[in-house]
């Protein structure tokens, strides 16, 4: 087969298979939910608002040491310390939350509705490569099926996997074309990346194995 005839059958697939309305809007709910679960695990802030606990605590002591009479030069110059320490903690702390900004199912969706189609002003080979770029992770190329694998598994882990890796795990588990048809179903049911079988007509113009989808 040749690569435009690929590159067409693999976006093609791509469109059938994830970017339909129903599919877009489970990706837009956990996507979401990745968000908030990756706030509620933030370590940046969860440690400036530590620090920014202790610190408070400290200039509340200080200040209770103050107002009781103890008469030490130490005190103030201390107290000037933590408070200058308190300020920088809270920028830190506010610069860490701005960089945490969370998109809404509905923005993920709007995102996810311009890989729909070509763009106006984009031509046909373009709009294929943005496609391919955003949402295809590997492409195997069998003599009777493509096997295609994308960006998108069910616990947002970034962990790369072998070649060998990928084909074991499909082979294993049969994932012939009827399961392959929910992809849905291959989000919740399968820990790494969707994916989806092509059957190859044996009329496709033929293509070496090795070449590389439009990057």
């Amino acid at each position: 087969m040749r690569r435009d005839w690929l590159e067409e059958t693999v976006v093609q697939k791509t469109i059938d298979v994830v970017l339909q309305p129903d599919i877009i809007q489970h990706i837009s709910e956990k996507c979401y939910e990745m968000q908030l679960r990756y706030l509620e695990d933030n370590s940046d802030i969860i440690f400036f608002e530590n620090r920014l606990a202790e610190v408070e605590k400290a200039i509340k002591n200080t200040l209770k040491a103050i107002e009781t009479g103890v008469s030490t030069k130490t005190l103030p110059a201390r107290l000037a310390e933590l408070e200058n320490e308190q300020e920088s903690i809270e920028a830190e702390l506010a610069i860490a939350k701005a960089t945490d900004v969370v998109i809404t199912p509905e923005q993920i969706t709007y995102l996810l509705l311009q890989f729909a189609q070509p763009q106006d002003d984009e031509t046909i080979d373009e709009y294929r490569s943005r496609v391919i770029k955003c949402f295809i992770h590997k492409v195997f190329l069998f003599d009777d099926k493509l096997l295609i694998y994308y960006n998108i598994n069910r616990d947002g882990e970034s962990k790369e996997r072998s070649n060998v890796e990928l084909l074991e795990e499909v082979l294993a588990e049969e994932f012939d074309q009827g399961k392959a048809g929910s992809t849905k179903e291959a989000l919740e049911q399968h820990g790494s990346r969707a994916s989806s079988y092509i059957s190859v007509p044996s009329t496709a113009p033929t293509i070496r194995k090795e070449t590389q989808l439009c990057k």
